[in-house]
């Protein structure tokens, strides 16, 4: 399931980086290539930076209740590549 979202979310996000109104809003239309590239690599970065961090969470919180179930560890190794 986590995997699900996490292709999800990156999808959508490769989806506003593309969108007229977004880039337009921001002035990325009026970027160098180097500036975009900058740009968009930034905000996917914060965006596995959330990712990352909600793992993190996730992991403390299930070893401090004691509820460390298959699903959550499967969840964990796939996010981070093990």
């Amino acid at each position: 399931m986590g995997s699900i979202f996490y292709g999800w979310d990156t999808g959508l996000m490769g989806g506003i980086l593309t969108l007229k109104s977004f880039q337009n809003y921001f002035g990325i239309n009026e970027m160098s290539a180097s500036a975009q590239a900058n740009f968009n690599g930034n905000i996917v970065s914060i965006m596995q930076a959330g990712c990352l961090y909600v793992v993190v969470q996730n992991i403390q919180y299930s070893i401090s209740t004691e509820c460390m179930k298959k699903i959550q560890l499967r969840c964990h190794v796939h996010w981070l590549g093990i």
